[in-house]
């Protein structure tokens, strides 16, 4: 949570990860504040952040987890291919 919120954005395998391991220790409410803390830094559109915690609301993380990882690889910076 530190390093999010020093503005560093996770790789979403790290991500997934912490939030596995923080759904196995039954510390839901932990991981829905490190969501909020990602949707903000990864400057989420309104209707992402609606359908993230309408999942979250229902309790289904693991679809919001692949929500979350849909958009941040979305939003990753390409590396343009230069021919030769």
């Amino acid at each position: 949570m530190e390093m999010i919120e020093k503005g560093f954005l996770p790789e979403f395998s790290s991500f997934y990860m912490l939030a596995e391991g923080l759904c196995a220790l039954s510390m839901e409410d932990t991981l829905i504040k490190l969501v909020n803390m990602v949707m903000e830094k990864a400057k989420c559109l309104d209707n992402e952040v609606s359908m993230i915690r309408g999942f979250l609301k229902i309790r289904k993380f693991q679809d919001a987890l692949t929500v979350i990882g849909n958009i941040m690889d979305s939003r990753k910076q390409k590396i343009p291919s230069w021919s030769r």
